[in-house]
């Protein structure tokens, strides 16, 4: 089974939110950033007397609450700049442009303009979707980006995904 495909910046950004989202770690990490965001509110009250009156209660509280809405925001922002910092460090030959990507019960095989790579289904990590996106985990941080709008039908979508996801677990199992 092959597709043939283009990857975009905005499509490794779509990656990058996907795996922020799906990762444990990076779940983790994000609501770590509330945890000490709370902390330092909490310190500042405490180093500004909050108790004795409202007054000295007001920055920190002003503080916390500003945090609880500009971290999220940020944090998206900054995933949204990584693919844009990508494409201006450098030509990345091997992540932009045209892709044919075909798997078979063995492995998995792309080519580019500038390589080839092998991949065993055993090398794989796993194998999951978004709305827009398959993406076939080649590290626990990288993945095969497959951009859904590629394939002809939504029916040739699922097949895609549905082999990848049998070879996978064969594999795995």
């Amino acid at each position: 089974m092959e597709v043939r495909y283009t990857i975009i910046p905005d499509d490794i950004v779509s990656f990058n939110r996907y795996h922020f989202k799906a990762s444990p770690s990076s779940r983790r990490s994000y609501w770590m950033g509330f945890v000490w965001g709370t902390l330092a509110a909490i310190m500042l009250f405490i180093i500004l007397s909050g108790w004795k009156s409202w007054w000295n209660a007001l920055f920190p509280i002003l503080f916390w609450l500003l945090y609880m809405i500009f971290y999220p925001l940020s944090v998206r922002q900054n995933i949204q700049k990584f693919g844009q910092h990508m494409k201006k460090e450098g030509e990345n030959k091997a992540i932009w442009g045209e892709h044919r990507l075909t798997i078979s019960e063995d492995e998995l095989f792309e080519k580019t303009a500038v390589g080839e790579t092998r991949l065993r289904w055993n090398g794989v990590e796993r194998v999951a979707e978004s709305d827009g996106y398959i993406f076939i985990y080649s590290s626990t941080t990288s993945a095969f980006v497959i951009p859904k709008k590629f394939f002809e039908t939504r029916e040739q979508t699922q097949a895609f995904y549905q082999t990848a996801k049998k070879y996978f677990e064969k594999a795995h199992g």
